[in-house]
């Protein structure tokens, strides 16, 4: 039975709603809403998710696909991953296979590379109606016919339509457009629709009653869960204590969600994260020794470049940015106030370099920890966010491919005693054992199975959805990875 669920409550009359008239046989309060996801027979799915024997259809030649669900699958981890209010991960439902999509239609406040206000609740709105989804439906731009889909401007994540329900093997006409339940609560504006232009009138009909009923990102109120207030200077070290204890005894993490000025040396920069690293000298009581503690940062930077100047190893820098303990990704400092292309700037806030990498003293340069792979899976706490060299050779023995342009690859590696590593090798781009055969390239993890390697870059971890670490090396480019053999 197709849901008949209202927002408030609807009266008993009908109504004839277009883009910007309501015609009614009564009248109609300011607070009463129209459900237009579960009422709308415009917004309907076209084509079956299912094949005529009752198969499900392939995502990437038919542009349609059930995914996993809480309700469909027994693993122990989320079998999805919500980055933000538009953007989701899911796992087919044959293969295990990653699919980005990129809500079509919609356009949510960011909650990751920018934070902006109603972002999170965004996100929170979204992650809450797939949780509770037991049929999860795909498609691309097109609803009415089968064709392969089309990837957005990054090249990594499919543009598309996300279709829900309470009911587990849900008929595909019943349904119901989450792009359009965004909308539907004030939460995002209308997008280009000119793919699917019989959505058009119903999603703007949807905005302009979230307008007029003052919802969320309409209604001219500050969001709780967003921080207005100033940035603080703190340290690397603070952080890295706070991200330890929290990590070690479960306990909330005293910087989430602050917003904080930090200062540290570039230890490098990939895949769309920056890497500061910083040192700190503790004298002891007598004064005639001293400890010295390395604490470093991930900086996620957004999915757009940020310029070169900022990202060579050895520059000092001082930014502002928000903390945030990312559920999907462990701790990381996010929405970096500015990374200006001009070097002067009077905005306390803007990105600054202190130091060029060719300036720096000597005390501030990036320290890279060399450990064998025994030393450095008992390291973890010490090395984190900073570079390591593992002074041993590495043999690949399996890994797994995410999908995206390019394949990023995870390697399970063994030491040449065959013991398996504590960690895996993350490696973000496209690999090319000789710069001088630019054409024999490694694009995924088989390619690299069986060979042997010597492997530098930044020490990070992975946090999953039920909570487990797993420690990973990221080579920050090419040179990073030799291969031995």
């Amino acid at each position: 039975m197709r849901y008949k669920k209202t927002l408030a409550f609807i009266l008993s009359c009908t109504f004839l709603v277009g883009l910007t008239t309501t015609i009614s046989s009564c009248d109609r309060s300011q607070n009463e809403l129209i459900d237009y996801v579960h009422t709308s027979e415009d917004v309907r799915l076209k084509i079956d998710y299912k094949d005529d024997n009752g198969n499900n259809r392939d995502f990437f030649k038919d542009g349609i696909t059930e995914v996993k669900s809480l309700g469909n699958t027994s693993s122990e981890d989320n079998p999805y991953t919500v980055i933000d209010g538009d953007t989701v991960h899911f796992r087919t439902l044959e293969g295990n296979d990653l699919i980005k999509i990129r809500f079509y239609g919609i356009d949510t406040p960011e909650s990751t590379g920018t934070v902006e206000p109603y972002g999170e609740k965004a996100k929170n709105f979204t992650k809450e109606k797939i949780e509770t989804a037991k049929t999860i439906v795909i498609t691309s731009t097109n609803i009415s016919t089968y064709e392969p889909p089309s990837t957005d401007s990054t090249g990594t994540r499919y543009l598309g339509m996300v279709w829900i329900s309470e009911e587990e093997n849900c008929p595909y006409d019943e349904l119901s457009l989450l792009n359009l339940w965004i909308v539907q609560d004030g939460l995002s504006y209308v997008k280009n629709l000119d793919e699917a232009p019989e959505f058009s009138e119903t999603f703007y009909a949807a905005e302009s009653q979230a307008r007029d009923n003052e919802l969320n990102l309409f209604s001219n109120e500050p969001d709780d869960l967003f921080n207005y207030g100033d940035y603080v200077m703190t340290d690397l070290l603070a952080i890295k204590e706070e991200i330890v204890n929290s990590l070690e005894n479960g306990t909330e993490n005293s910087f989430n969600n602050k917003n904080v000025r930090v200062r540290g040396t570039v230890a490098g920069y990939a895949n769309n994260m920056l890497y500061l690293q910083t040192y700190f000298e503790t004298e002891s009581e007598d004064g005639t020794s001293a400890t010295i503690e390395y604490a470093g940062i991930n900086i996620f930077t957004g999915m757009s470049p940020i310029p070169s100047k900022y990202t060579k190893v050895n520059t000092y820098l001082e930014l502002s940015a928000v903390a945030k303990d990312n559920e999907n990704f462990g701790f990381q400092l996010t929405s970096v106030y500015s990374f200006p292309q001009l070097s002067s700037s009077n905005d306390e806030n803007d990105t600054k370099i202190l130091y060029k990498a060719d300036d720096i003293p000597e005390e501030y340069k990036v320290h890279t920890f060399e450990m064998t792979a025994s030393e450095l899976g008992e390291a973890n706490y010490d090395v984190m966010f900073s570079p390591v060299t593992v002074t041993e050779e590495l043999t690949i023995t399996g890994g797994y491919d995410s999908s995206g342009i390019p394949v990023e690859a995870t390697l399970y590696c063994q030491t040449a005693n065959g013991q398996r590593t504590d960690f895996s090798v993350y490696v973000p781009f496209i690999y090319t054992p000789d710069p001088n055969n630019p054409i024999d390239t490694y694009q995924g993890y088989e390619d690299f199975v069986g060979h042997t390697i010597r492997v530098t870059g930044i020490y990070s971890f992975h946090k999953s959805a039920s909570g487990n670490i797993t420690w990973q090396i990221i080579p920050r480019s090419n040179e990073d990875i030799v291969l031995v053999k």
